[in-house]
């Protein structure tokens, strides 16, 4: 069964409205692939660019639109697949 975290801790010892949040399963081998990169380098960004950096926002939706668009799921954006996996 996957663990439950929010901002890091576990779920049972937050709120599960905290910030308008809800924890979100996530499965033992994402856990033990954060916590390596953790390990690693506690500065760098969890899902960095090809160059190290912090993604931009308008970047991520620039991707989205061109995987998106040619196989007919136009108006795809981050907060569309959130909504649909995470709630």
């Amino acid at each position: 069964m996957p663990h439950r975290y929010h901002y890091g801790h576990p779920a049972s010892s937050v709120s599960a409205f905290e910030n308008d949040q809800s924890p979100v399963r996530v499965p033992n081998w994402c856990i033990e692939m954060l916590m390596q990169r953790l390990s690693q380098n506690k500065t760098s960004p969890v899902f960095p660019t090809s160059t190290g950096t912090l993604c931009d926002p308008i970047n991520t939706q620039k991707q989205f639109k061109c995987t998106f668009a040619p196989v007919g799921f136009e108006g795809i954006t981050s907060h569309v697949l959130r909504k649909t996996v995470a709630t």
